[in-house]
């Protein structure tokens, strides 16, 4: 839902997200997601404004130090981007994560 000002609209959206995680005992494990969004085409104010899709891959293998300690490296191409409402498919990214969580 997108609103400005006076006038307000709502995007006709199809969103697809797939995950799976394997546990490989109790210390690793790996996941695998994927998304998918796809806005349809629209009209607004006599404009119009052209969609398309945008979608995510992501692998990665988490490691489970202790109870409080995880980390996690995972590889993520994106396609297509989504900014304001508006999807730009000409968009590619790919991205490389080494996180560290911490819980207490």
């Amino acid at each position: 839902y997108n609103s400005y000002g006076p006038m307000a609209w709502v995007a006709d959206t199809q969103m697809l997200k797939v995950s799976a995680i394997q546990k490989w005992g109790a210390k690793f494990s790996t996941f695998e997601r994927y998304v998918q969004l796809d806005q349809d085409d629209r009209t607004l104010g006599g404009a119009e404004f052209k969609m398309g899709k945008a979608k995510e891959l992501q692998l990665g293998v988490g490691y489970q130090y202790s109870p409080n300690l995880q980390f996690i490296l995972d590889y993520s191409k994106l396609d297509g981007k989504v900014t304001n409402g508006y999807i730009n498919p000409e968009y590619e990214d790919k991205v490389i994560r080494f996180r560290t969580f911490l819980s207490f």
